[in-house]
């Protein structure tokens, strides 16, 4: 996805199904076959670039600051070193 590579996929989990309109689904095997192909022939730019952005967007990285914001919401604090600020002097 990172890529914007098409990518084809079963349907094994509600994380993986919310990326149904950039991925293939599929819930079968001849679905599957069928998918492939459509993948391959695909060539749509303005889709590669939104895969592009949402792998961004789902990134280890940005995962974690969706987390620590979170914690940091429920806490009323600033916990995870994302916010923090150096004091040594």
């Amino acid at each position: 996805l990172a890529a914007g590579k098409p990518v084809v996929s079963t349907s094994f989990s509600e994380d993986i199904c919310s990326f149904s309109g950039l991925i293939y689904l599929a819930e079968n095997q001849e679905e599957f076959i069928d998918m492939v192909g459509k993948a391959v022939a695909e060539n749509e730019p303005a889709l590669i670039q939104r895969r592009v952005e949402t792998a961004r967007l789902n990134s280890w990285e940005a995962r974690i600051r969706q987390l620590w914001e979170i914690v940091d919401a429920r806490t009323g604090q600033s916990a995870h070193p994302y916010n923090r600020t150096s004091t040594a002097r």
